[in-house]
Order: C-alpha cells, then sequence, then structure tokens
C-alpha cells in the first residue's frame, strides 16, 4: 500500500501521518519502520528499501521525505515504485507536489492521496476553540479570531501558543493573548496600518515599536506596509462589489477583505490615494538620498493617524 502526504498544512499533514504509524506500530512494531531523506537516495537504495521482505514481521513500513525532490530519480520514480513489494507499507511525504508532474498522476491513482491545506481564518479559529477545549481551556469566538489575526494562519503555531496560553490560564482571555503572544510580522503590520488609518497615534507608534523590537528591518516594513496599501486599495476598487466578487477578481481571502472594508470605513478613496503617493514618495526617499530610514518610515506612519 501507498500512502501520499503532502500540502503545506504541516500541523495537518503531520497528525494524519503519526495515527497511520501509531496503528502500523500497534501490530508491527517500531522496528518494523524504516525512514528516508528522499532527496539523497540512490536508485539502488530505494529499489533496496522497497523490495527487501520484512524481517521478523509480516509487514514493514518505508517512510521517505521529499522523494519527489530528488532530480536524479526524477524521471525513473514510478518504475521504480512499482517495485514496492506486497508486504511493505510505503508512506512518501512531500511539502507540496508539481501537479503536472508523473510522480503526482501516478500516486493519485495508485495511493492514498492526501492533500492537507491551509485552514481559512474563521475555519482555524473554530478549531482553535475545539484544540483549546482538548486542553481543557476556554477559548471564546471572538478571541480565537482575535488569536488566529494576531498570528496568521500557521496550525502549528496557533497549536502551540494554545498549549502556552492553557498552562498560563484555563480561561483564555483577550488580555492574556495580548501578554504572550506576539504579533507575526504581516499581522502586526495589518493592526498597526488600522491603527493609523483609524487616527490611534499611541496605539500606531506602540505597534511600530513592538516591530523594530523583533528586529524587522525598516525597508522590510516599508515592504510590508506597502503590501497593506495595495490590498487595501484592490479592496476599494471592488466598492460595491461582494466579497466572492472581489476574491475572484483579486486573489485575496474573504475575511483579509472583510477586514480591509472595516478600515476603509474611516477613509475616502482620495484618502487612500494620497497615502500610497506618500509610501511612494518615502521609498523614492530612502533609495535616492541619505534620509535616516527609520524617521522617513516612522514620519510616514504618523502623516496616515493624522
Amino acid at each position: 500500500m501507498i500512502y501520499s502526504y503532502f500540502g503545506n498544512n504541516k500541523f495537518l499533514k503531520d497528525e494524519l501521518i503519526k495515527k497511520l504509524v501509531a496503528d502500523f506500530e500497534k501490530e508491527h512494531t517500531t522496528l518494523a519502520i524504516d525512514h528516508f531523506n528522499g532527496e539523497e537516495m540512490s536508485k539502488e537504495a530505494v529499489i533496496d528499501a522497497l523490495s527487501t521482505a520484512p524481517f521478523l514481521t509480516e509487514k514493514k513500513m518505508v517512510i521517505i521525505k521529499q522523494l519527489g525532490s530528488n532530480k536524479e530519480l526524477s524521471d525513473k520514480i514510478v518504475s521504480l515504485l512499482e517495485m514496492t513489494a506486497d508486504t511493505t507499507d510505503l508512506v512518501l511525504i512531500e511539502n507540496n507536489f508539481d501537479t503536472k508532474s508523473t510522480l503526482h498522476n501516478y500516486l493519485k491513482k495508485h495511493a492514498s492521496f492526501s492533500n492537507s491545506k491551509e485552514l481559512d481564518e474563521r475555519q482555524l479559529a473554530q478549531w482553535a476553540q475545539e484544540y483549546a477545549k482538548k486542553l481543557g481551556a476556554a477559548l471564546s469566538a471572538t478571541n480565537a479570531l482575535f488569536l488566529v489575526d494576531r498570528i496568521g494562519r500557521n496550525q502549528l503555531k496557533v497549536a502551540h501558543e494554545l498549549d502556552k496560553l492553557a498552562l498560563f490560564s484555563k480561561e483564555i482571555t483577550k488580555e492574556g493573548i495580548e501578554q504572550l503572544v506576539d504579533f507575526t510580522p504581516h499581522s502586526l503590520i495589518f493592526a498597526m496600518l488600522d491603527a493609523a488609518l483609524s487616527g490611534d497615534l499611541a496605539k500606531m507608534l506602540n505597534y511600530y515599536e513592538e516591530q523594530k523590537m523583533q528586529g524587522t528591518e525598516p525597508l522590510a516594513l516599508l515592504g510590508m506596509i506597502t503590501w497593506q496599501l495595495h490590498n487595501l486599495a484592490l479592496t476599494q476598487a471592488g466598492a460595491g462589489l461582494s466579497v466572492d466578487e472581489i476574491t475572484s477578481k483579486t486573489k485575496l481571502k474573504p475575511y483579509s477583505i472583510q477586514k480591509n472594508q472595516a478600515s476603509l470605513r474611516s477613509i475616502s478613496r482620495n484618502t487612500l490615494i494620497s497615502y500610497i503617493d506618500k509610501a511612494i514618495e518615502v521609498d523614492k526617499k530612502i533609495k535616492t538620498s541619505s534620509v535616516d530610514h527609520d524617521d522617513a518610515i516612522r514620519n510616514l506612519l504618523v502623516s496616515f493617524a493624522r
């Protein structure tokens, strides 16, 4: 039997693999499981791993990571996989597949095929509530969304933060999240710009200082500000359209669009255009003069908050 696990949701992928391996261990023991780095395997090593009979057990499990990235074997992989003995359970773990590759097409037809996709913000927030409950902690829907907003859509990171929060208190509050969970850079940029657009200068400067404490370089910060202004402009351009229509035309996530729409309520279209012009001007100054980068970006944000 061949099992294929891929996708960019590492948490979900790892959970599925752990269950598969645990079920196999119960029947055949840990000694019947072999692990390999597929990127470094030779043709002979693959043949030996897949075709050799199990020792002292009825079956063995062979786990190979990133075999699809082995360029030397790319044109031979399918023929090698066909050598898998009936007594071998083969588990292939990939980050992502080229959907047009021979390997992808073969596995889709001949393997148990599992694509672990990222959850969207609301799905992840709902999952966070269920995960917190398993930890014996209470997490409201509002605070679950607040947590996801703060750290992004990485399910593994959300799980790690909930493990920490549940140890701190069995009632996971907004205040506890603010105290113990750091923003991811992009989430902090959104919060910082949102504070600026709503005229909250003190909060905006606090977020700015937090970015600096996290070691974000000024040019990287400007790039993220520009990126968020671009997303706001795309959302503004879709005024009058439904969220689904804007998603289809811009490829922005629905939840991001809804947050952008909330931010845009406090500024006009012309004001947004002026902010974009200011960001472009700061970018030009930084690249063509000896202006202090930190001061230039701080002044840009202050101008947004006026």
